[in-house]
């Protein structure tokens, strides 16, 4: 006949309590973390362009939504570039700022150019917004014939975000 062994018994509760609470706290913690904002259907503001509203059925209900950015496409800058630059926007706002579902806005005429170099490399920059303020300068340099491109967020206290990719073409 085993005997009940209460240091056994009450050491086992005791983690169990502790297991608990540290989730409990962890979980509540994350919950209270909010930093989405609710999406109004308009005009936005920085792009002048109407806002283009997330399908949270489709997919990631964190993602941020862009708005604005087809005047890039107009200026010529290549789908691949889009691809890393939007991505690269994305995850400093979500990852770096802490925003979910925020707005993304182009900043309307911010768009500047410098011609090809003879290297191939070409620069721009531009400005964008997080929701509907929170101004940006986005620099970026991109050669297609050495495959790379550079691109490098600031705000008014300085450079904030960089990362230089090697271009995989689709």
């Amino acid at each position: 006949m085993r005997v009940f062994n209460y240091r056994v018994f009450i050491l086992f509760v005791l983690i169990f309590l502790t297991v608990f609470i540290m989730s409990f706290g962890v979980f509540s913690n994350i919950n209270n973390r909010d930093n989405s904002k609710v999406i109004e259907p308009g005009v936005d503001s920085l792009s002048g362009e109407n806002r283009q509203i997330y399908n949270y059925t489709e997919g990631n209900p964190y993602l941020p939504y862009l708005t604005g950015f087809d005047t890039l496409d107009d200026a010529g800058i290549t789908a691949d570039d889009m691809s890393y630059i939007q991505d690269y926007i994305i995850n400093y706002v979500l990852y770096k700022k802490g925003f979910f579902n925020a707005g993304i806005s182009f900043v309307k005429d911010s768009y500047i150019s410098t011609p090809i170099k003879d290297d191939g490399s070409r620069g721009y920059e531009f400005k964008f917004g997080i929701n509907g303020s929170d101004i940006h300068t986005v620099k970026i340099t991109s050669n297609q014939i050495e495959d790379f491109i550079d691109i490098n967020i600031t705000s008014d206290t300085g450079a904030i975000f960089h990362k230089k990719f090697n271009i995989v073409y689709n």
